[in-house]
């Protein structure tokens, strides 16, 4: 019985210890409700090492239909504590749309309380997963939150994924949704001139992409920590950022989703990775001042350390020759928005833009409102600088996040004032 008690007592140590070394990664000293990071953080890590367990014994593939749906319900029950989503909600209407062309699913939130309504206000949602994963149930969390606090009808769009679906796609799955609803706008009692895109990550690129084709005919566009460029990984959030949530969301080699979705260059994921898929012509051209921190990062949002450093990017290295295919990709502004010139970023929608300040990404939007603001537009930059990439989809459930239910309450606030 003693010998029992002890070996019980050795067992339960043992497995503290293991869960205290799980859930030990390194965090920012500012960062906020920090054990529930650590469990989100260590939530994702137990996916990311499943998912390669089943994948090297041969059940799944990556990107596959099972794959996806296992990240689906993976990420449903880490955001709202339950692996399945709710059909009825007492606030909203909730149906299924499909485009005529590519029957293309929306789904779409109508607040009850503008049912019999006419030329209502609508808010088209793209949801994160590097063009790769995630889908409408994965996001219906935080869109049905969207659509509940902001009275506004929210639909969110299921694009198709790469690698199945490359650029330009998902691109031309979200602005057929959106020209399915302007067709059916009186049926459907939306008013086609109050149209407001959004999206986080991937979905980020997405609304600035379709932004940038539709211009005038949006009136406003939410761009929430937006993954932007693929000219250079050597920004300071890269720089600063790495060493926090290494193994999931600031993995380098998550350069894998931009591979996927332009549909070449998975062979030099490690040279993008260390900046050499760019030629040192490439990196001294005018391409590279879209992208120059000296230029278009404001030094207050960067760590203490890089402040009183020169930010000038190393020019004498890379490829003899970009890539043909990567070059062509990288430097097309509706992939890479960062890309465009001056003249394209004139007449957009008014902007709000959204980053974290321990998100691999952050320079990006960052750079992306300056320079928005140098276009002339009407620009509204808000950088959570203790937040992490993925931090505001824990908007309800068990590891509801404070910076959640402020991000989607400044949204909300937002849309109410302008659209």
């Amino acid at each position: 019985m003693h010998l029992l008690s002890w070996r019980g007592v050795v067992l339960i140590i043992l497995i503290g210890l293991m869960v205290n070394w799980y859930l030990d990664s390194p965090l920012p000293d500012d960062m906020q409700e920090k054990w529930k990071v650590r469990f989100i953080d260590a939530g994702m890590r137990t996916y990311g090492n499943l998912q390669r367990l089943l994948v090297s014994i041969g059940i799944i593939e990556p990107f596959s239909p099972l794959d996806r749906w296992l990240v689906d319900k993976f990420v449903i029950t880490m955001t709202t504590g339950r692996p399945w989503v709710q059909k009825e909600d007492k606030a909203l209407e909730i149906s299924d749309l499909f485009t005529t062309g590519n029957k293309i699913q929306m789904r779409m939130y109508e607040p009850k309380t503008t049912l019999h309504q006419n030329r209502r206000p609508v808010f088209f949602y793209f949801h994160g997963g590097g063009f790769s994963l995630m889908s409408i149930e994965s996001y219906d969390a935080v869109t049905r939150k969207l659509a509940r606090d902001s009275g506004v009808v929210v639909i969110s769009v299921n694009y198709r994924l790469s690698p199945q679906h490359p650029y330009p796609t998902p691109l031309v799955d979200c602005l057929e949704a959106i020209d399915y609803v302007v067709t059916k706008s009186q049926e459907l009692r939306i008013d086609p001139d109050r149209i407001a895109v959004g999206g986080d990550s991937a979905g980020g690129n997405l609304a600035a992409s379709v932004s940038l084709r539709l211009k005038k005919k949006i009136k406003l566009q939410f761009l929430l920590v937006p993954v932007f460029q693929m000219f250079t990984y050597n920004t300071t959030s890269v720089i600063s950022n790495r060493k926090y949530f290494s193994k999931t969301v600031n993995n380098l080699f998550q350069v894998v989703f931009w591979t996927n979705y332009i549909g070449c260059g998975s062979e030099y994921i490690l040279d993008m990775i260390s900046n050499r898929h760019t030629s040192s012509e490439l990196k001294k051209s005018n391409y590279a001042t879209y992208v120059d921190e000296e230029k278009w990062l404001n030094r207050k949002h960067i760590d203490e350390e890089l402040k009183n450093k020169d930010l000038t990017q190393k020019t004498d290295f890379g490829f003899q020759e970009t890539p043909a295919c990567l070059k062509a990709k990288m430097l097309d502004p509706y992939i890479c928005p960062l890309m465009a010139r001056k003249d394209m970023l004139e007449n957009l929608p008014r902007a709000y833009v959204m980053t974290a300040g321990y998100d691999l990404i952050r320079d990006d939007g960052i750079m992306y409102a300056e320079r928005l603001k140098n276009a002339g537009i009407s620009t509204d930059l808000v950088n959570h600088k203790s937040s992490f990439h993925n931090a505001l989809t824990f908007v309800e459930g068990p590891l509801t996040l404070g910076i959640a239910k402020q991000t989607i309450q400044d949204i909300v606030n937002y849309v109410q004032l302008h659209l």
